[in-house]
């Protein structure tokens, strides 16, 4: 997967991806061509579609990983040639589990790795057959390709889990040569392995410096700028965190319909442009307004401070709203826009509102205890 920052917009929701190669038979010429998974388990690859709708194409042989001997190849624009002696690292079924693996690491959920990680934990606090063979059932729900350093020990690879996961007196599952027999040594060695494991890793997030410790649980709350042509929602949901949400709030000695009217009226150094702005009729209209104003003296540095406080100004007097930001969790908040890279995440944004959002809930947080 390329590490580009990647994603889609649907209803002003920024649906984050990772992308891949594969191959597509278009015509009897394979295409190099890549292939994107998002987060809501939709791929593109010339298309969107489903994942049924994938396997569908592979089963085809449309989308592939494997192409022929001597089969014609193209990257488009590049190069083109013949496939000689072509060796596949994947096929179908491993690309798929690898896709499944991502949507899960980009709704930040355990993967099939994690997941048999955990169970190796279980198995550590309650060593039972059961949960033995729970360990064994996950190990080979990995895509195949994946299960050479699952546990990320470059060393030692995946021996330790393959001893535990092999029945005492029987060829190892997935050792090499496959024909070795376990013994009880080989299974305590690897029991012993993950203990050692499991004490290195805590003792590591102990010393972990406080400035990169990171144990976030809630998933990352994607809030986007909303054009709501009538109305808002009676009972507002995440969407009363954004600007553009109408919450009346008094700073700086004025009143503002929305953060949105503050931030642009508080932007201008201009008395009579700030009272247009701070009494426009909605926030397209005060954007409007903000066009050409004169900026503020210094603005580029004051910016942030001001929002600051306007957000803390508006949860403290809509506590209502207080408690929909408070229920984001320890989530980490993007809020994308259009034409925004300041206060947005929209393209390599720098997302200050949605990192001040968790600033001002983490304040919050702290007020209660």
């Amino acid at each position: 997967m390329t590490y580009a920052r990647i994603y889609r917009i649907v209803d002003g929701e920024h649906i984050p991806g990772k992308s891949r190669h594969v191959f597509i038979n278009n015509g009897g010429t394979y295409f190099l061509t890549t292939l994107t998974v998002y987060a809501d388990s939709l791929i593109d690859c010339w298309d969107l579609m489903s994942f049924d709708e994938l396997k569908a194409k592979l089963g085809s042989g449309w989308i592939t990983t494997q192409p022929p001997d001597n089969g014609e190849a193209s990257a488009h624009g590049l190069a083109r040639w013949r496939f000689a002696e072509p060796r596949s690292y994947l096929d179908a079924e491993m690309l798929v589990g690898e896709l499944l693996d991502v949507v899960d690491k980009l709704n930040h959920r355990p993967d099939s790795s994690a997941r048999c990680r955990q169970l190796i934990d279980r198995y550590l606090a309650d060593r039972n057959e059961e949960n033995r063979l729970a360990i064994r059932a996950a190990y080979f729900a990995i895509p195949e390709h994946r299960r050479r350093a699952m546990l990320g020990d470059m060393d030692r690879k995946d021996a330790p889990v393959k001893a535990l996961i092999s029945d005492v007196g029987q060829p190892g599952l997935g050792w090499n040569p496959s024909n070795r027999i376990v013994t009880e040594d080989d299974q305590q060695e690897a029991i012993a392995y993950f203990i050692q494991h499991a004490e290195h890793a805590a003792r590591a997030e102990q010393d972990r410096p406080v400035s990169t410790y990171d144990d976030r649980q809630s998933p990352t709350v994607n809030l986007a700028q909303i054009p709501y042509a009538r109305a808002w929602p009676a009972q507002p949901g995440i969407e009363a965190l954004t600007p553009d949400y109408p919450a009346p709030i008094t700073a700086f000695g004025h009143t503002y319909p929305t953060i949105t009217h503050a931030i642009l009226a508080q932007s201008t150094s201009d008395s009579e442009r700030h009272d247009q702005i701070a009494q426009a009729e909605g926030t397209a209209a005060a954007r409007e307004a903000a066009k050409d104003a004169p900026r503020r003296a210094h603005w580029a540095h004051r910016r942030l401070a001001v929002m600051t406080v306007l957000l803390r100004e508006k949860f403290e007097q809509h506590p209502e709203l207080a408690e929909i930001l408070l229920a984001t969790g320890d989530g980490r908040i993007t809020y994308s826009a259009h034409d925004d890279s300041y206060w947005t995440s929209a393209g390599y944004g720098a997302n200050w509102f949605g990192r001040l959002l968790e600033v001002i809930r983490s304040e919050l947080m702290l007020a209660r205890q």
